[in-house]
């Protein structure tokens, strides 16, 4: 881990209305928070993969932002997410259900779009992540590590310490 920032409200990395936006405490496991924060820190040419195909960044403000999805089948189609409809969106609640099935899935490409946020933290317990603005002032952006498949086998597992390769004895 390393800190990247501090002292960084509003969120100078979010677009699409979300820069001042708290999460509240009944919120902050949210999958559907969590989408929306993912999209709001996405810049052009990133993209995310979807069952339908690929969504890439076209353009983003913080009135909208702009995609084209290339379908499985080869054919591209513009859309478009707007800041005032986000939480409604058709790509927020398919994303939401992308994250929901994540379930602390740390090696996948769409764990670090999540972790971009300094507002995310994953959880002690590797179920997911957590949003916590109150924590993110006080100690900056923390920057996690890509985990290997091995690593994450070895997080997730109730390993012995020799059995992780800290042998002590």
């Amino acid at each position: 881990m390393k800190m990247l920032h501090q002292n960084i409200f509003p969120y100078k990395n979010r677009m699409l209305s979300m820069e001042k936006v708290k999460t509240e405490a009944e919120d902050r496991r949210s999958p559907l928070q969590l989408a929306m924060i993912t999209l709001a820190n996405l810049k052009v040419g990133e993209s995310l993969e979807f069952p339908a195909g690929i969504l890439t960044v076209e353009g983003s403000s913080s009135d909208g932002i702009r995609f084209l999805l290339k379908k499985n089948d080869g054919t591209s189609v513009p859309l478009s997410v707007e800041a005032k409809n986000l939480s409604e969106s058709h790509i927020t609640a398919s994303l939401s259900s992308i994250i929901s099935d994540l379930k602390g899935d740390y090696s996948s490409e769409l764990s670090e779009l999540i972790e971009r946020d300094p507002a995310v933290f994953r959880l002690k317990s590797n179920e997911g992540w957590v949003i916590n603005d109150a924590l993110c002032l006080m100690t900056g952006n923390i920057r996690y590590q890509k985990m290997s498949s091995t690593e994450l086998r070895l997080t997730q597992s109730k390993a012995t310490p020799a059995q992780a390769g800290f042998d002590f004895y």
